[in-house]
């Protein structure tokens, strides 16, 4: 396995149909501010990373639109659709700055994508979805994730403009006065395997914010073993587990007969 240290950020140049394996390589970037690795735009590219050791308050990786300009036109830069970006693993240090980033603030969008990795770990928050900004979405996108801990927030999905996205991940607030899975966005569709660590602060494995509706969450063990909220006061969340099922097949078995 080859180490990188990285003395500032790693830009892909935003492209289409491009394919990058260094799945062997560990990158290391010491810098406190600023992020490890940028991708600007993606159309139909595979890009399959390494582990990524990050100190910084920024990401570990940032999926974006633009930079703002600095590649000239807007209107005329390569989409984030249709790609693959893979991961083995990222590592932040002292809870600071984000694993995943997904930036939505530039014009074009974020959409139907896949995104896959193993374990994210020590930062602040583990996968940050933002709001999209006005002649923005991000919709339709799968995340695969198989363990996301040690992270104040472990997955926080803003709502503005985002919706639709599939998650799969195992989730764990390892972290006091942590939350695992934060979002409030709607037609989401969560496939949780969840565990809380219960400090002295009760940790969550759910917080729905204002704004949350139409989401189906499948936990495994079921929610009632964790402490969650729901902020937004929506009834049209689904939270679904095999006593939860159990109890509605019961209940809708004697109308069928």
């Amino acid at each position: 396995m080859a180490t990188r240290h990285l003395g500032h950020t790693l830009l892909v140049p935003d492209a289409a149909n491009c394919v990058i394996d260094v799945q062997g390589t560990y990158f290391r970037y010491a810098a406190k501010t600023g992020d490890a690795i940028l991708i600007p735009g993606m159309l139909r590219c595979r890009y399959h990373l390494g582990t990524i050791e990050s100190h910084s308050d920024g990401a570990a990786i940032r999926v974006t639109r633009t930079l703002d300009g600095d590649l000239g036109d807007p209107a005329h830069q390569t989409p984030g659709q249709m790609s693959v970006l893979t991961f083995t693993g990222l590592i932040g240090q002292q809870h600071r700055g984000t694993g995943l980033l997904l930036d939505n603030a530039q014009p074009g969008g974020i959409t139907v994508n896949r995104f896959i990795g193993t374990d994210i770990a020590g930062f602040h928050t583990g996968v940050r979805v933002t709001d999209a900004s006005a002649g923005s979405k991000c919709d339709t996108n799968y995340f695969w994730f198989h363990f996301i801990c040690e992270c104040h927030t472990c997955s926080y999905e803003s709502g503005h403009r985002v919706d639709s996205n599939v998650w799969s991940v195992n989730v764990d607030a390892t972290v006091n006065q942590g939350t695992a899975i934060r979002t409030s966005t709607r037609y989401g569709r969560w496939d949780v395997i969840m565990g809380t660590y219960h400090f002295e602060g009760q940790n969550l494995a759910i917080l729905l914010d204002p704004g949350a509706a139409h989401n189906i969450i499948t936990m495994h063990p079921p929610p009632e073993k964790f402490a969650h909220r729901n902020r937004g006061g929506n009834e049209t969340i689904v939270l679904l587990s095999a006593p939860r099922l159990k109890q509605l097949l019961q209940t809708i078995a004697p109308a069928t007969r």
